[in-house]
This record gives structure tokens, C-alpha cells and sequence, in this order.
């Protein structure tokens, strides 16, 4: 109980803070490149959580050749 708990209150105080807390020198969220950096790190991990995904559902699901 108490997990989902923290884990609901970390995503509520992340959300709401302003994304130039998160930006350290240098690291500029205004960029015209910004968009790309961020997707160039980011796809990896969303690539990696669907086929997770997918591993699950298959997993589930009955198979239908037996």
C-alpha cells in the first residue's frame, strides 16, 4: 500500500515541478536540438517497454497450436 502510495506522490511532485529544476549548466531546454536529444535517449526506452509489453501479452495469452 504504502509503494504505490510514494510512487504516486513522487509522480504528483515531479509533475508539477517546472522543467528548469531538472536542467543543470549546459543543459539548455529551450534549444532547437533540444527535442531531438531528448527523443534520441528516450526512444530506447520506449522501444524497450513495448516489447516488454508485448512479451506480457504473449505470455498471457493462450496458445492456440496445442
Amino acid at each position: 500500500m504504502f509503494k504505490n502510495l510514494k510512487q504516486k506522490c513522487a509522480l504528483v511532485f515531479l509533475s508539477a515541478t517546472p522543467l528548469s529544476a531538472f536542467a543543470h549548466a549546459g543543459h539548455d531546454h529551450h534549444s532547437n536540438w533540444s527535442f531531438l536529444i531528448h527523443a534520441i535517449w528516450l526512444a530506447p526506452i520506449i522501444l524497450v517497454g513495448y516489447i516488454i509489453m508485448n512479451v506480457m501479452k504473449n505470455k498471457k495469452s493462450p496458445s492456440k497450436g496445442k
